[in-house]
């Protein structure tokens, strides 16, 4: 292999290979440290080198040998080779046939078109503090580069990707952090759900360690194509767990499968997102931060919940005293009821069944009393931010 035609992330093109090797070394601590070493120059932010391609192929044979050290290691590797940035994927909702379309369309594109697409970008900007920033990522950028990385980025899944079926035999592997981050793995490759989803029900269903099956309920969430009744079911009985994070996990995994999750769903959904204080040990999704991936399977539900998600979250302001840390549920709760906002100045009789049940929420539970930063979100909502007026809107 010629690693000088493969520059890391930061032009190197000397330190991958040796890292490579140290990875089957007798050394624990040389292996953690070209593991990390890896893990530094293959992504950065999200971008991934052009050695990344031929690495994943390299890590998946490790994957795939029953007598490497540490492979639980590798699969996080190829993780942050697939996606780059877990949180910005997450949050983006990548679209990998999309991707694959815009690979192909920008291909056939000259630079003076890339160039022409840019500037319409900034022009469409939705207000000037946009714009400047949109001016300002075509000013340090380059049209030509940013589809180069593109096409990078795409190989790089798709080599990742190429290991499916390894990561499949992985699932069934007497040591624990191999199950565990092999389905974390699998989480990100919806396309291959045929086989994936069946095996990750298995997971769920049988596998002794509730830190496997936790991590196999939210990554067949989010791989998952379709709803699929061995899937539920599975995900049904671990979410009858007593175990927090276990039953979390099913909730959030259950919620992404299901066309329309019941509103004791969306409760339980609710219950992780604004319970969950502190970073789920040996949960590998977000660093442990379940929190935020519940709340982030919010986002996701259908404007059909909404009447749930309200009756829901009405429930806990109004029996959530002042002296509590309320300003997380009532940000949910105006989303819910108020998506995106209303008008200032609209009058109570012109809000539906849902949007009085908030306001009455927010009365009864006398929010005004939670201070400025409530009063603030109040108002960016559109909604009368002191109690008289509150009071009166509903009246």
């Amino acid at each position: 292999m010629n690693w000088a035609e493969l520059p890391d992330i930061y032009g190197d093109t000397g330190e991958i290979p040796s890292a490579l090797e140290a990875i089957r070394s007798a050394d624990a601590p040389a292996r953690r440290a070209a593991y990390k070493e890896l893990a530094d120059r293959l992504v950065s932010q999200g971008t991934r080198s052009a050695a990344s391609v031929v690495a994943a192929r390299l890590l998946i044979d490790i994957v795939a040998d029953e007598s490497a050290p540490d492979r639980f290691a590798a699969c996080q590797v190829l993780a942050q080779i697939a996606i780059g940035d877990e949180e910005y994927w997450l949050t983006e909702v990548a679209d990998i046939a999309a991707m694959r379309a815009e690979v192909a369309r920008k291909a056939a594109l000259t630079v003076d078109e890339l160039e022409q697409e840019q500037a319409e970008w900034v022009a469409a900007a939705a207000d000037e503090q946009e714009q400047r920033a949109r001016r300002r990522r075509a000013l340090f950028g380059d049209v030509e580069e940013d589809r180069n990385q593109l096409v990078i980025d795409l190989a790089a899944y798709d080599a990742v990707r190429a290991g499916v079926p390894v990561y499949l035999a992985a699932l069934t592997d007497p040591h624990l952090a191999v199950r565990l981050y092999a389905s974390h793995l699998l989480a990100w490759f919806p396309e291959e759900s045929a086989q994936i989803i069946p095996a990750l029900t298995r997971v769920i269903a049988g596998d002794p360690s509730p830190f496997v099956a936790a991590t196999a309920s939210v990554a067949a969430g989010l791989c998952a194509g379709q709803p699929d009744d061995a899937l539920s079911g599975a995900l049904t009985t671990r979410r009858a767990t007593e175990n927090l994070a276990e039953r979390w996990s099913a909730v959030i995994g259950l919620t992404r499968v299901l066309a329309r999750p019941d509103r004791s769903l969306i409760e339980d959904l609710y219950s992780c997102m604004l319970e969950a204080d502190a970073p789920v040990p040996n949960w590998p999704f977000l660093d442990g931060d379940i929190s935020t991936m519940a709340a982030l399977t919010v986002a996701r539900l259908s404007p059909e919940t909404a009447p749930d998600r309200v009756e829901v979250l009405s429930r806990r302001v109004a029996g959530t005293r002042r002296g509590n840390d309320r300003f997380t549920l009532l940000g949910a709760l105006l989303d819910a009821a108020f998506p995106g906002g209303i008008p200032r100045g609209t009058p109570g009789t012109a809000l539906t069944e849902s949007q009085r049940m908030a306001a009455r929420a927010l009365v009864d539970g006398e929010i005004w009393r939670d201070g400025a930063m409530a009063k603030q979100l109040l108002a960016h909502f559109g909604l009368p931010a002191d109690r008289r007026a509150l009071q009166a809107w509903i009246a």
